[in-house]
């Protein structure tokens, strides 16, 4: 099967840049790589429609961790070369390797549908967008539930405050009522009454 027709008819299920040692000089060396069917192609750059560096057969490969570098594996393929790679971190260099070992036992990544598994960069992108605008979406919803209870709290407190204020009014009316009456009540006609008389309230007018 010629290398273009192993390009052609897969599916891609990760891609990213990531270093490769070189083969002749041992240098790290950055490159593209694209995971698609059951080979890993690296690129120069991500321009993915250009002639390949190379291509690394995935299938029934040996993937462990290497010391060679931080955040490394390796890849010895069946019937040839072993490849170390490396990532940015120790995320980065998990997914890769995982991605690498689904594919060397046979199995693809995007039956298992993991939550890191990447079908295409677009794909990956797009979900990550949703996944953000769920989350503010949420975010919002919930300021907007805290906005109403404060509102109704506010609202609840006005009218307790109204309802006190006018209990207050009513209370204060009837009072002043109650002593308009009394006052009346008690008033004592002063007729009959001469100037140096002395009154004593209930009981009667003394010499």
């Amino acid at each position: 099967m010629s290398g273009r027709k192993d390009w052609d008819n897969a599916t891609t299920y990760k891609e990213g840049w990531l270093y490769k040692r070189g083969k002749i000089r041992k240098n790290w060396l950055k490159r593209f790589f694209v995971l698609r069917g059951n080979f890993a192609w690296y690129f120069k750059s991500k321009k993915t429609n250009a002639k390949p560096q190379g291509k690394i057969n995935c299938e029934k490969a040996i993937v462990k961790d290497s010391q060679l570098k931080k955040f490394c594996f390796s890849v010895k393929e069946r019937k040839g070369r072993e490849y170390f790679i490396y990532g940015e971190n120790e995320s980065m260099k998990q997914e890769w390797k995982e991605m690498f070992e689904l594919i060397s036992q046979g199995k693809k990544p995007i039956d298992k549908r993991d939550p890191w598994v990447v079908v295409d960069s677009k794909e990956e992108t797009n979900e990550k967008q949703n996944q953000i605008k769920n989350e503010k979406q949420k975010q919002n919803e919930k300021q907007n539930e805290i906005k109403n209870q404060n509102q109704n709290e506010i609202k609840n407190q006005n009218q307790n405050q109204n309802q006190n204020q006018n209990q207050n009014q009513n209370q204060n009316q009837n009072f002043d009522d109650s002593s308009a009456t009394d006052s009346e009540s008690s008033e004592i006609p002063d007729e009959g009454m001469n100037e140096g008389d002395e009154w004593s309230f209930g009981f009667s007018k003394t010499n």
